[in-house]
Order: structure tokens, then C-alpha cells, then sequence
């Protein structure tokens, strides 16, 4: 187990009382309900237990970050990648990361330790980015961040144009 203690959370809802704690397990009960083993009976337990490394909301999400050498990063599916990551690269702290791989969107794998979503993964993902010379890794994200291919890949037009072809092949695969 990680201590809490030692562990930062930002964030809603996290102090929530437990009319509200109960209303959200069971709208994810009813997720499980559709797709079993996405949520294991124990994890309830945790459920209304109340995290002692709540700190609120963040004003800055950014300069909150950069408060810290390392950040835990989980997205939300393993299918598509939000901001999240590249708010804890840009804030300068590396990132134990669940998701997607990174691969997939042109990011340098040693700027991030990817890990399983398991416990046992990301307290072993937290010790090796801990050890990790952060010299050389700031380094490789100034080589990452200030490359030509790095800012076309990331940058709006490219954006759109990918939403758009997802999003023919979406109308695309309806029709037929």
C-alpha cells in the first residue's frame, strides 16, 4: 500500500460527504453491472475512506505540478490521451503514467514510466522515476520539446486534421 501521507491529491470531490460518495459508487456500480471486472468488490472498502493528502483544487495546474520531480498520471481510457500527460512534462516533473503508449503520439519513452494500473506497478513506477537523473531527463525534454516534429505533431492544424479524419471514418463506418 502507498501511505497517504506521502502522497499529494488535487482535485473535486476527494472531501465530498457521503450522500455524494454514495450516489457516484452506485452509477459506477451500475458501469460495472454492463462491463464486470472493470471494478473489484475491495475497491468499495476504500470508498468512503478519507484521504489525509487532499490539498483542494489547484489554481494553477501548472505551477502546482512544478512543485513536485514526479507525478502520477492516469487517464481515464486507454484508448485516447487528454492533457494530462503533457501537463506534467511541461511542468516539469516525470511522469508515471497509465494510458495509451506514448509511443503512439511521438513521445520519447524515457520521458515517461509507463505502468500497469495496479497498486504494486505504481509504487514501482514512483521509486524509478525517483531515480531517475533528472539532469539528462530534462535534457531529453528540451531535445523532445523544442523539435520541429514535436511542435508539427502537437499543433492545431495537425489537430484538427486528425479529428476530422476520425470523425469521417466515425460518419463513414455508421452509413454502412
Amino acid at each position: 500500500m502507498i501511505d497517504s501521507g506521502s502522497v499529494d491529491f488535487f482535485g473535486p470531490n476527494w472531501e465530498s460527504g457521503f450522500a455524494q460518495r454514495l450516489r457516484v459508487l452506485l452509477g459506477e456500480t451500475l458501469i460495472w453491472f454492463r462491463n464486470p471486472g472493470t471494478m473489484s468488490p475491495s475497491s468499495i472498502v476504500g470508498w468512503f475512506r478519507k484521504h489525509n493528502g487532499h490539498l483542494g483544487l489547484a489554481e494553477n495546474k501548472l505551477e502546482t505540478l512544478s512543485g513536485y520531480q514526479v507525478a502520477f498520471v492516469a487517464e481515464n481510457s486507454r484508448e485516447y490521451m487528454s492533457e494530462k500527460l503533457l501537463d506534467a512534462l511541461f511542468a516539469g516533473c516525470i511522469p508515471v503514467y497509465v494510458g495509451p503508449p506514448v509511443a503512439n503520439f511521438g513521445i520519447p519513452e524515457d520521458l515517461v514510466v509507463e505502468v500497469e494500473p495496479t497498486l504494486e506497478d505504481v509504487k514501482a513506477g514512483i521509486n524509478k522515476a525517483l531515480s531517475v537523473d533528472r539532469d539528462v531527463w530534462f535534457s531529453r525534454l528540451e531535445t523532445y520539446l523544442s523539435a520541429n516534429e514535436t511542435k508539427d505533431f502537437w499543433s492545431a492544424e495537425y489537430v484538427l486534421k486528425k479529428l476530422v479524419e476520425n470523425l469521417d471514418s466515425w460518419l463513414e463506418e455508421r452509413r454502412t
